[in-house]
């Protein structure tokens, strides 16, 4: 599927912001809620970590990107307010960042089984974890280098 995008990429990017979604049970009401739209709501709280839930195709998408040559950074948001997007709450946050690291690097795992891209990935790490209301982590930013 994204073969054809990856042949046309020139240059390899400093940085791939990458997230995953839920996909929502039955679609979103088409009002303005809390100033955000339907879509703006979704990707507000419906993006859970790679493998907790969401349905993208996270995998090709970045077994693609590896492909052009890609060993950069990588940032993962996440905006998980569960699957009904009403809330979740995390409170261990050293549990969530070890889960964090290993979502992500099972997903260059799998995205890089194909023989362009197989070699075993160094890792270098940033976690920032952004607490928003009631003191409860509502955004989550790493940074990680695949060298």
């Amino acid at each position: 599927m994204f073969e054809k995008q990856a042949d046309s990429v020139p240059q390899p990017s400093d940085i791939l912001q990458i997230s995953d979604a839920y996909k929502p049970s039955k679609p979103l009401d088409p009002v303005v809620e809390d100033g955000l739209q339907p879509r703006g709501r979704w990707s507000h709280d419906y993006r859970p970590l790679p493998y907790d839930g969401g349905f993208l195709p996270i995998v090709p998408m970045v077994d693609a990107v590896l492909k052009t040559g890609f060993r950069g950074w990588f940032s993962i948001e996440v905006f998980d307010s569960g699957k009904d997007g009403k809330g979740k709450k995390t409170t261990d946050l050293n549990a969530f960042a070890l889960k964090a690291m290993e979502s992500y690097k099972r997903l260059v795992k799998e995205a890089s089984q194909s023989s362009v891209t197989a070699r075993k990935p160094e890792w270098q790490t940033m976690l920032s974890v952004c607490l928003g209301s009631q003191n409860l982590p509502t955004l989550y930013i790493m940074a990680l280098k695949t060298v």
